[in-house]
């Protein structure tokens, strides 16, 4: 008598857990059991994402129309880094993959694309597409048309902008905040003289940014009739220039931002852009306190020289120069999470601005118009090929250790060591490069005593 198959849910009940497993083995040998297993395993093997490029771009078209082939309905991430030439000649082939949830785009000059190819293109992922990376190399005419690119994308809920380029900066329409952008728009070259600048869907939940022009994108998301409130913000690479319009953007959505990460601005020489050439800028994220408070004196910062280096700094006391926000009404009350990217970066203390910035910002949430009573973790990332190398970087310790001990108290971590992990506020220092993670450990806890005597420091 022969065997028959389990009901397909429990199949796919049992492919999902060995989808667990990292080199997909089992998952493997299941696929050449019979046909019927195939498609259920198909939607778990590794190319699920399937990366294309100039060299590979005539091999992976050949795959999708053989009628031996099984995989173009299980491919859920699709990488682009082909030129406009390729990609005109690749739109007719992605036509069959309906199961595309995550776009990634590089090294795509959509300028060279028709309006016939760009609506033909849009057309196959609306309604599908849940994540867009819009990455390295990408080459729009103007933000307009990057906007309107992403806004056709109705369900979109991941969203990442990084390295990409406009030629032009073109601006708002003088009429009314209505008329059609999308496919049509796209397809005649362009807006009507009536329509309103495309939006970013409201379905977006994370949005990171970083390498391109964030004062012209963040000016432009504040001009909109309800402004973007994104949950969950990540800015890479962030220069003094653009701190001003990050603070508006994070001050108009502050009670439904939840995560921050932030990396700051090193130029292309290997040195910190532009330090001090922008002090308002710089102190939209150093903190205010109240007059008279206890510890108004306490929190002054090393700030830099004009034209210097964070290393090269004077002592003076600092606050928010931001008067157009009421004292009263400020603060990221949901805010739980901060990381801080390259906090220190190897052994060259010019390669990133982190270690000046970075405790401006934890003060900000302390007692800044940032403070973040709900905080409850902050991650420092650091690179070090050794863990003796923390010493090649000017640190003030003292201060960062009275940083950090604010930023608890405001949490209301200070004291509750009974507590549990969610209810109190971790300082996680996140080691890679390297690096021996007890060897730095050894090194830090001695350096912020405040902060390993409340329990605050993690290491990872």
């Amino acid at each position: 008598m022969a065997a028959q198959n389990p009901p397909q849910e429990v199949l796919d009940l049992i492919f999902d857990h060995f989808d667990s497993q990292p080199d997909h083995q089992n998952l493997r040998r299941c696929s050449l059991v019979c046909s019927s297993w195939l498609a259920s395993t198909r939607r778990s093997l590794p190319f699920r994402k399937v990366t294309v490029t100039t060299a590979n771009v005539d091999d992976f078209t050949s795959l999708l129309m053989s009628p031996f082939s099984t995989f173009p309905h299980c491919i859920n991430t699709l990488n682009l880094s082909v030129n406009a030439k390729w990609f005109r000649r690749l739109i007719p082939f992605l036509q069959i993959l309906s199961t595309i949830r995550s776009l990634e785009i590089k090294d795509l000059d959509w300028t060279l694309v028709e309006p016939y190819n760009r609506t033909r293109f849009s057309f196959m992922l609306l309604g599908n597409l849940k994540h867009l990376s819009l990455g390295t190399g990408t080459t729009f005419h103007s933000l307009t048309e990057v906007l309107d690119f992403i806004s056709q994308y109705k369900n979109l809920e991941r969203l990442s902008i990084d390295g990409i380029s406009w030629k032009s900066l073109d601006t708002p329409p003088s009429s009314s905040l209505t008329g059609d952008w999308g496919l049509d728009s796209c397809a005649k070259g362009g807006p009507s003289s009536s329509a309103p600048y495309p939006l970013i869907p409201p379905s977006v939940q994370y949005f990171q940014i970083g390498d391109c022009q964030f004062r012209q994108l963040f000016s432009r998301l504040m001009m909109q009739p309800s402004v973007p409130a994104i949950p969950h913000l990540s800015f890479r690479n962030v220069g003094p220039e653009d701190t001003i319009q990050l603070f508006d953007y994070i001050m108009s959505i502050k009670h439904s931002i939840k995560s921050l990460t932030v990396s700051y601005h090193v130029n292309c020489f290997g040195g910190v852009s532009a330090i001090g050439s922008d002090v308002d800028g710089m102190y939209s994220f150093l903190p205010v306190l109240p007059e008279g408070a206890p510890n108004a004196q306490g929190l002054d910062f090393k700030v830099p020289c004009e034209n210097q280096h964070p290393t090269q700094t004077k002592t003076t006391t600092v606050g928010c120069r931001c008067s157009r926000y009421e004292e009263g009404n400020i603060g990221l009350p949901a805010l739980r999470t901060v990381r801080i990217d390259n906090f220190i970066y190897y052994s060259d203390p010019t390669r990133t601005a982190a270690l000046f910035y970075g405790p401006c910002q934890l003060g900000a949430h302390a007692n800044g118009m940032m403070k973040a009573p709900a905080l409850r973790s902050v991650t420092l990332n650091v690179k070090l090929k050794k863990a003796g190398d923390v010493d090649l970087h000017v640190v003030d310790w003292k201060r960062l250790d009275e940083i950090l001990i604010a930023l608890a108290n405001t949490c209301g971590s200070l004291g509750v060591k009974s507590a549990s992990e969610e209810e109190t506020l971790k300082i996680v220092f996140e080691v890679r490069g390297g690096a021996d993670v007890h060897a730095f450990a050894s090194l830090i806890v001695g350096r912020l005593p405040l902060s390993q005597a409340e329990g605050l420091l993690r290491f990872s």
